[in-house]
């Protein structure tokens, strides 16, 4: 469910050096942070993944240049798929095409969006200020909140912003996380060196900007950046070496985003967030409140 405008959500900070909690209104995020600190967002828009061939449902979750997963109760019939350049592989569980770029068209004009949601929007519902190149088969939603209005702030106050790029697979329950594509240009790299050398917090906005930045090693990187499909997996034994900080939503417990949340706070701290937001009524979901993790 969609409560108001974008940005009238809340969001609690956790500081992993005091242990203390701060609740306030998502809003006033500019006021909490400093003059060059970095934010990082994911250009990377939701796809309208679910399409439906001859009475039967596919959705579509996993990316590639030829091929892409497929999720569906049944097998979609062959001579439907054929209509448009479409193909099954690997005994039903793949849909192959010739070119990416016309089955992105395929999807736009065929597919609508899929969430867990008691209703369906339109698809820009699910899309931030930031989504600009379409590939993700799940909305990337943390930096849903960031209005306009709450980027000019962020800019007035002296925030950088730098950008990634990952396209979302998506992770059914018990998955470990698939390989995604992602992108770190030369630019975002380079802003992130300088805020680390400048003492400055580097803050990704969403869990997708922590694995991509957190795929980049120093000294790696050519003068496009740093381009492929990561498989990095975070949690509490990964050492951070390029994020500081994560803006990010409430996760379910058995999640690997969940996981990756104690690369950022021990485990004791991050129960007492969760029962601190339970206890102030937060809400989960991809148009919930949201926390800071520093």
């Amino acid at each position: 469910m969609v409560w108001g405008s974008r940005s009238s959500v809340r969001i609690m900070m956790s500081n992993r050096l005091n242990g203390v909690l701060y609740d306030y209104e998502f809003e006033s995020i500019y006021t909490h942070l400093f003059p060059g600190d970095l934010l990082v967002f994911n250009l990377s828009a939701t796809l309208p993944v679910e399409v439906e061939y001859g009475g039967v449902s596919v959705r579509y979750y996993d990316f590639h240049d030829t091929w892409c997963r497929i999720s569906t109760t049944m097998s979609p019939p062959e001579e439907a798929l054929r209509r448009y350049g479409l193909h099954l592989l690997e005994e039903g569980l793949r849909v192959g095409y010739e070119c990416k770029r016309e089955f992105m068209r395929h999807l736009f004009g065929m597919g609508h969006a899929v969430y867990d949601t008691e209703r369906a929007y339109p698809l820009e519902y699910y899309r931030s200020a930031f989504s600009s190149i379409p590939g993700s088969a799940e909305f990337p939603s943390a930096a849903r909140p960031f209005t306009l209005e709450v980027v000019r702030r962020l800019m007035l106050r002296g925030i950088v912003f730098g950008y990634i790029t990952l396209h979302t697979a998506t992770q059914f329950g018990g998955e470990k996380p698939l390989p995604e594509y992602y992108l770190v240009p030369y630019s975002t790299i380079d802003l992130v060196e300088k805020a680390r050398k400048k003492g400055r917090r580097v803050i990704a906005v969403g869990t997708t900007c922590v694995r991509a930045l957190e795929s980049v090693d120093a000294g790696t990187h050519t003068q496009k950046g740093v381009e492929g499909y990561t498989s990095l997996t975070l949690n509490e034994n990964h050492r951070l070496k390029n994020v500081d900080g994560l803006i990010t939503g409430f996760h379910d417990h058995e999640s690997s985003h969940y996981e990756l949340l104690k690369a950022f706070q021990p485990p004791k701290l991050l129960e007492k967030l969760y029962r601190e937001a339970t206890r102030l009524g937060y809400r989960g979901g991809v148009f919930g409140d949201l926390c800071l993790l520093l």
